[in-house]
């Protein structure tokens, strides 16, 4: 006989075993799966939902605060700066700003104070002057030598200085290193002179040619005011005749440099005398001159030889500061315009009777002849002859051919070339003129 057991009542089925809360039943009649949901499994699927509703509700706050905020900060923008315009962002403050402020205007100062420094050597004190005090063939006996004013001031450019449409206005390059002789005999220096700034096409191509080809060399421009500041302004007590000279138009017709090729010449060798350098006439270009042209520490002074005459040419000599060479030409030109002397008396005659006594002094005889080559004389100083200032192979030549052509461009400037003085000054001298008058 088959013993059934009881079947518990269905509470209790439910009680003894663990039932999922939700489980999933086929459908007889459609074959689909249906799902049947428990109480508990109710629960917890609201509370999932709930959850998850509560969330979207407070990103939704805080998205919707945060663009009333955005839009809030727009609207006081708009009230604030003008509509129509934009603009950028405030950018924040960096840090190298505040330290910037305080460390440039500092080192602003501290340039200024060195560069200060710099051209008062040369403007104010003329340290270069390592000659000054000293005769140019000895040491200790010998008259006491002026202190001119700085170059600088002697040549200043006029500010409001205009020249005609025509004309260009030629101006100075000033380099105060380029005066140092600490490392070499001559200054670093180019010299022209004119009556004016103003300048033909021409002659100003020339000028720039020398300003431009002598590189780190100071460049200086001398018109006729600058000549009479240098002439009348400063004391000579090493020329006791110069003052003479200068001061009565018995000697020298004014403007002195521009109305007589002497008084140019006196002008040029006075002006190396005291600053050094190298002097270049107007009518004159460098064909091959350059700063190695010039040796630093054996070029004491440089000439060239006019192949006419066959004598030294004044329009491109050098020489350092307080060079014998330049003193005795000073003093054979102040001899000949006061005392007088031969009628056709020239600037190229007195530099060559310069370098003859410049020779002479060391008391050894010497020939005649002129040859490429340096020249030892008074104090152990020395004079190198460059050679020809014509020809192709001339390290400087005439732009001119013709002293009619080079008369043309100084009429277009307004003047006239320097002329020599007539045979009546130069046979008579300016002393005896004066005597007489």
């Amino acid at each position: 006989m088959n013993r059934r057991h009881p079947v518990p009542p269905s509470s209790a089925r439910r009680s003894n075993r663990k039932q999922p809360a939700s489980s999933m039943k086929r459908s007889p009649s459609s074959g689909k799966e249906t799902t049947r949901t428990t109480p508990l499994g109710e629960r917890l699927a609201n509370a999932k939902i709930n959850a998850r509703t509560q969330k979207l509700r407070q990103l939704s706050a805080s998205a919707k605060a945060a663009r009333e905020r955005k839009k809030s900060a727009t609207n006081q923008i708009r009230k604030k700066k003008p509509a129509g315009k934009r603009f950028r962002r405030v950018k924040v403050l960096r840090w190298w700003v505040m330290p910037a402020t305080f460390f440039v205007p500092f080192g602003v100062l501290l340039i200024e104070y060195y560069l200060g420094k710099l051209i008062s050597l040369e403007d104010v004190k003329d340290v270069y002057y390592q000659q000054l005090g000293m005769d140019p063939w000895d040491g200790e006996m010998g008259p006491v030598v002026g202190t001119p004013a700085s170059i600088t001031n002697m040549t200043y450019t006029p500010p409001h200085l205009k020249c005609e449409s025509d004309l260009r206005k030629m101006i100075n390059v000033h380099n105060p290193k380029s005066h140092s002789l600490e490392n070499r005999k001559m200054p670093m220096i180019v010299h022209q002179r004119a009556p004016s700034r103003c300048l033909t096409r021409k002659l100003y191509t020339s000028s720039v040619a020398w300003a431009s080809t002598m590189k780190r060399w100071s460049y200086y421009f001398h018109d006729d005011d600058a000549v009479n500041r240098f002439l009348l302004d400063n004391s000579f007590p090493e020329f006791p005749l110069l003052h003479l000279v200068v001061s009565n138009s018995h000697c020298l017709p004014r403007p002195f440099a521009s109305k007589s090729q002497l008084g140019s010449d006196l002008w040029s060798f006075l002006t190396l005398w005291t600053y050094g350098g190298v002097y270049a006439d107007l009518n004159c270009s460098p064909n091959g001159f350059s700063p190695s042209t010039i040796h630093p520490t054996q070029d004491d002074a440089i000439v060239f030889v006019d192949p006419e005459s066959k004598l030294f040419s004044t329009m491109v000599v050098g020489a350092s500061p307080r060079h014998p060479i330049m003193y005795f030409a000073i003093e054979r030109i102040l001899d000949h315009v006061v005392f007088g002397g031969s009628s056709n008396y020239t600037g190229s005659m007195a530099l060559y009777q310069a370098f003859q006594e410049f020779r002479q002094r060391d008391g050894v005889q010497h020939p005649d002849e002129l040859r490429r080559e340096t020249y030892k004389g008074t104090t152990g100083r020395t004079v190198r002859v460059m050679g020809s200032v014509r020809g192709p192979s001339a390290l400087a030549q005439p732009i001119f051919s013709s002293k009619e052509e080079l008369a043309k461009e100084y009429a277009a400037m307004g003047t006239g070339i320097p002329e020599d003085l007539g045979s009546l000054n130069n046979r008579m001298g300016c002393l005896r003129q004066m005597f007489q008058g």
